[in-house]
Parts: C-alpha cells; sequence; structure tokens
C-alpha cells in the first residue's frame, strides 16, 4: 500500500511524516506499508529543512535524501491512501479530486489535529512538530495495519 503524506511545500511535515512512517512499518514487520510526501505548492528540488532534519535524528529517525517535490496527477495517482497534515490541505485537495475517498486529513482518518507549520520557527518547534508526526504515525499504521487483516 502506497500512502502519500501531502503539506505545503514538502520540505518540513510531509517528509518528516514518511520517513517516521517507513521505519515505523518497517519496525513492525509491515513491509507492504509505504510512504512518499509531495505538496501543494512546492518548488521541485528544494531539500529538506535544516531543522527537520535535527529532529528526525533526535527521533533516532534516519534522515532520508529527500527533495521537495510537487504533487502531481501521475504522483497522486500512485497513491493508494493520501492523508494531508491540515484539514486546508484535504479541502484543497478534494476541490482538485471531488469525493475521492483516499483523500484524508489527519484528523478526518485518526481523529488527531492538524500538525503546525514550523518553517521559519525554532528548532523546539520542529521538535514538537516530529513528535506530534510520530504519535500521529503510529495511529495511522495501527489502523491500517488493523485493516489490513
Amino acid at each position: 500500500m502506497n500512502i502519500l503524506f501531502v503539506c505545503t511545500g514538502n520540505t518540513c511535515r510531509s517528509p518528516v511524516m514518511s520517513a517516521i512512517f517507513n521505519k515505523q512499518a518497517k519496525k513492525m514487520g509491515l513491509g507492504d506499508l509505504k510512504a512518499t510526501s509531495a505538496g501543494l505548492f512546492a518548488t521541485d528540488g528544494l531539500p529538506m529543512s535544516e531543522n527537520s532534519k535535527v529532529a528526525l535524528r533526535a527521533l533516532g529517525v534516519r534522515v532520508p535524501k529527500h527533495k521537495a517535490r510537487k504533487l502531481t496527477r501521475e504522483i497522486y495517482n500512485k497513491a493508494d491512501l493520501v492523508i494531508c497534515v491540515t484539514d486546508d490541505h484535504r479541502r484543497t485537495l478534494l476541490a482538485i479530486f471531488p469525493n475521492d475517498k483516499k483523500i484524508q486529513s489527519i484528523k478526518s482518518f485518526v481523529g488527531l489535529e492538524d500538525l503546525d507549520d514550523p518553517y521559519g520557527k525554532s528548532e523546539s518547534h520542529y521538535y514538537a512538530m516530529a513528535r506530534k508526526a510520530e504519535v500521529a504515525v503510529v495511529k495511522i499504521i495501527e489502523k491500517l495495519s488493523g485493516e489490513q487483516k
């Protein structure tokens, strides 16, 4: 199953979520679950923010080789499930792909709050975002693994 995490610029929240997701899925023996990420307004090729890298390392997650990419129809079509980091992102996607049930937000899928954008803020904001992302990822994986049984 291919999971696509979506945020705005694809340099902070969605790549952090996909890195954490892939580590957790592997750790739980769920190799059939894979995550990638994209941004609604990303500039292709930008690196992951330095503070996002610091936050991942603090959580013990290997920093992936990441280059931002703008969400395209091709990327979208490869995903089995699209999880947006905010309800606003979800609404934006639903305007493009009306009534597509594969479009969810963290809130709609597992009942947790949106991930605040740490862009331009201190390292502690990035760490707080990454911790919230980690909690969300665990709940997402638990839900997906329960649905696959």
